[in-house]
């Protein structure tokens, strides 16, 4: 009987020293996963995603482990979408909502946003518009008693571990499509990465900000201004940097300029188009993976020269793009891993 008992407690002692090991194991591995993300975002990591959206407008949510930042807000129909997508990350707080300017494809949305989250404080440019829009915006942001400034001056905000600066429009008038050239431009950079957003400025706005206001900064993406619509923006943005990856907000009823795109991809630029949600989620950051397609490409910090003048001008996920600032480069679809707030 005894040889018998120790017969079956050896089997038992070497299964219980095995799930001990397995346990062990399975502990550190999960430390050190842990470890990995926080060192990620303590070098300054954070993402950006650019929905797709029901209609043609601008949308963009930026955040990290502590803090998150919108800039534009699309139409009013696209609101649940942008509180679901708020959800999904868990984001019930917005450190700044800054809202380029006042056409309805980038305010619509505000009025639902505000009551749904705290928002901390909303940046907003001059002017005003005789919409409906315009209206529920300013008593949103009243009956939410939002904290609020009309930027005059450049502000320069600290969030995400990035340098955060808002310029705003110089000229007391412009000569055309003056609610477009009102457009806050807003430029975050980060250890790696460095990005513009235009909002629909058109030409005046953009030769303004490139020769008073742009600081020489070699931007590695670029949110297209105006949809993609017009060359000319985009030439003279392509005369102060070349972006290793642009983004068009446009939809399928009003798709972006081809001439654009074209104009883009022949400089060496990756160009992404919200319309086009069916790849999921998509990771860049610049660790040399798209500085490789610029080389291989053969274009270099003069392609400038190299750009023909021409005066052409078209008519105008869950697909997320998911910019990782001073992440690495992925891919994971609608189910995969993702940060949470």
């Amino acid at each position: 009987m005894k040889n018998s008992k120790k017969q079956l407690a050896l089997p038992m002692v070497l299964a219980a020293a095995l799930l001990c090991l397995l346990l062990f194991a399975l502990h550190f591995q999960g430390k050190k996963q842990s470890s990995v993300v926080v060192e990620k975002k303590g070098n300054g990591a954070f993402t950006l995603l650019c929905p797709k959206l029901d209609h043609c407008a601008d949308a963009f949510i930026m955040y990290n482990d502590r803090q998150a930042v919108m800039i534009d807000a699309g139409e009013a129909g696209d609101a649940d979408r942008l509180l679901e997508i708020l959800r999904d990350q868990g984001i019930d707080t917005l450190d700044a909502l800054i809202l380029t300017h006042y056409d309805k494809d980038h305010i619509g949305g505000a009025p639902a946003i505000l009551k749904a989250v705290t928002v901390k404080k909303c940046y907003m440019t001059r002017g005003a518009e005789d919409s409906e829009e315009y209206r529920q915006l300013f008593q949103s942001l009243q009956e939410t008693r939002t904290e609020q400034e009309i930027v005059r001056e450049t502000e320069e905000l600290a969030l995400l571990d990035a340098a955060l600066a808002i310029y705003p429009p110089l000229a007391e008038t412009y000569e055309k499509n003056q609610d477009n050239n009102l457009s806050l431009i807003v430029s975050v950079k980060a250890s790696q990465d460095s990005l513009l957003f235009t909002g629909d400025a058109q030409k005046e706005r953009v030769r303004e900000y490139v020769e008073k206001q742009y600081d020489g900064t070699r931007f590695t993406w670029l949110k297209v201004p105006h949809h993609g619509r017009d060359k000319k923006p985009v030439k003279m943005l392509l005369n102060c940097f070349i972006p290793e990856e642009a983004v068009i907000c446009s939809s399928e009823e009003e798709p972006e300029n081809e001439k654009v795109v074209e104009l883009l991809e022949e400089a060496g630029v990756r160009v992404e188009l919200t319309r086009k949600g069916d790849r999921g989620r998509f990771s860049v950051s610049s660790d040399g993976m798209i500085q490789g397609e610029l080389r291989d490409r053969g274009r270099g910090d003069n392609y400038h020269e190299q750009i023909e003048e021409q005066d052409n001008c078209g008519m105008c996920l869950y697909g997320i793009g998911a910019f990782t600032v001073g992440g690495s480069f992925g891919c994971a679809g609608p189910g995969g891993s993702r940060s949470r707030w």
